[in-house]
């Protein structure tokens, strides 16, 4: 029995060597707190209840398995996997009470993520 072909990364940024797909996994919190915050509600507790409806953000290499996907985790773009798994270890420690966090460093995780993930682009993107 032969083994599948290892599938490339979706939408891979050249420049960072990261998916920019993974980028969704913050984006939905962004518009779940976004939209609390909109409606005058504490987004910071919207992301708790999305967490505990959804269970813990995944790690880049837990989206993407490397027995999956080819080039997961490469000289290119492992210390930008390194800090994306930071980013999601916090997250993830706050959603279970094991760490604390306020509004400004949420946004500053988005802000990470989204730099870590789109290299350069984010600048255009971010304007």
């Amino acid at each position: 029995m032969t083994t599948p072909p290892k599938m490339p990364i979706p939408q891979l940024c050249e420049e960072t060597g990261i998916s920019a797909d993974y980028e969704n996994v913050f984006f939905a919190m962004s518009l779940v707190y976004d939209r609390a915050i909109s409606k005058s509600k504490d987004g910071l507790q919207k992301i708790l209840e999305l967490r505990k409806k959804f269970g813990p953000c995944k790690k880049y290499e837990e989206r993407y398995s490397p027995a999956q996907f080819k080039e997961v985790i490469t000289p290119h773009n492992q210390w930008r996997v390194e800090a994306l798994d930071t980013l999601v270890n916090w997250i993830n420690a706050y959603s279970t009470g094991k760490a604390e966090m306020n509004d400004e460093g949420f946004q500053l995780i988005i802000k990470i993520a989204n730099s870590l993930i789109y290299g350069q682009r984010y600048a255009w993107i971010n304007k």
